[in-house]
């Protein structure tokens, strides 16, 4: 293979690297905004579990969730709450459900709220108290790939399989430089041929 066909291989392989980070980013990108909500300006996230909420957001959807003040949630607000099975002494979950009424009590706000899947209102208000906050972003069914990221199989198949392959191509792409400088460096220059010596004629 000549030094051109050479370069020209490295910048089709250049090419191609580029094509395989962009979509490597587009695929990693709604796991980074989960893991670190930070970056989309939310300020936490969570895997929902239930249906309730559909179709708005189905269960195995990530919300990212911003805080928000009290007496910033209007009608319509989705919001993250924490709940109880029947009282306070209970051990404490976390709700996803649309805000229907704005209510003033006096301990405060306390928000009417039900799943978009349900047809009665969630039975107890929630308390400004137990706001988390408000969900700002939905990332569709990510809730199946973290828990096969969080195996053994799927660290592997997610993280170290596409590092190695990252790292080869790196390796593969440095060896053709070099071989490609080495033959180049080999290589006789080329220039006018030398003067041909001649017998003098007799006279």
């Amino acid at each position: 293979m000549t030094l051109s066909h050479r370069l020209t291989a490295l910048r089709e392989s250049k090419v191609t690297k580029a094509v395989v980070i962009l979509l490597v980013v587009a695929a990693v990108a709604p796991f980074l905004a989960f893991a670190v909500p930070q970056t989309t300006g939310a300020d936490t996230s969570y895997i929902v579990v239930s249906s309730s909420m559909s179709p708005t957001i189905h269960a195995n959807d990530a919300i990212l969730v911003e805080d928000a003040q009290p007496t910033s949630i209007e009608e319509g607000d989705i919001i993250v709450y924490e709940s109880y099975r029947d009282s306070p002494s209970d051990d404490e979950s976390v709700t996803t459900h649309r805000v229907v009424e704005v209510m003033q009590t006096d301990d405060g706000l306390a928000y009417r709220t039900k799943g978009d899947a349900l047809e009665e209102v969630d039975a107890q208000p929630v308390p400004q108290s137990a706001l988390i906050g408000r969900v700002s972003f939905v990332i569709p069914q990510v809730g199946h790939v973290v828990q096969f990221a969080q195996s053994g199989t799927g660290f592997i198949a997610l993280v170290v399989v596409p590092f190695g392959l990252l790292v080869l191509n790196e390796l593969w792409n440095l060896g053709m430089m070099v071989r490609g400088t080495g033959e180049s460096g080999d290589s006789p220059a080329e220039g006018p041929d030398p003067p041909r010596e001649t017998e003098p004629s007799e006279q």
